[in-house]
């Protein structure tokens, strides 16, 4: 069973290739990265399907059909994150492909900044993770930042990069 100390989700922005969004589950000596959605996961699908339809009459229905399609895959996600509960980690990790370990021993440092401002409103702050090399999540917007940052200082206060 594992012991998760923390949880939050976040989107791996990829220039040439969809975008992967993850549940990043905070062990003991490790997170592990979950797929939980591609590029349409979280953020903006609505959006794009009302503004499709048509000016502001269909970002208005966009915005709707978006907030439905949220708490949808919030739902979803939650209870996917639930059914990890009782799995163990290797057992995740085969789950996909995209799934990965990371353990704490190989992250140099860590920065979290607060986006004020989002070209497509799809985030909430990004993580920066400094190991063997350098890795950028966005933070999901339906989550609080200020709750995800103190899930990062409470599990790894000596990895935060302090700005």
């Amino acid at each position: 069973m594992l012991d998760i100390k923390g949880t939050f989700r976040v989107t791996k922005v990829r220039a040439l290739k969809s975008n992967i969004q993850y549940q990043i589950l905070f062990l003991k000596d490790k997170a592990l990265f979950v797929k939980t959605g591609g590029q349409m996961a979280d953020g903006g699908l609505g959006g794009i399907l009302g503004g499709s339809l048509g000016g502001m009459i269909g970002a208005g229905i966009g915005t709707a059909i978006d907030a439905k399609v949220r708490k949808s895959l919030d739902k979803k996600i939650k209870d996917k994150v639930s059914s990890l509960v009782d799995m163990e980690e290797t057992e995740i990790i085969n789950l996909d492909k995209n799934n990965f370990a990371f353990p704490y021993e190989e992250i140099f440092k860590m920065k979290m900044k607060k986006s004020f401002m989002s070209l497509n409103g799809a985030r909430t702050g990004v993580l920066v993770i400094e190991g063997k090399k350098k890795e950028i999540y966005d933070i999901c917007v339906n989550q609080q930042y200020d709750e995800c940052e103190r899930i990062v200082h409470l599990i790894l206060p000596d990895k935060i990069d302090q700005p």
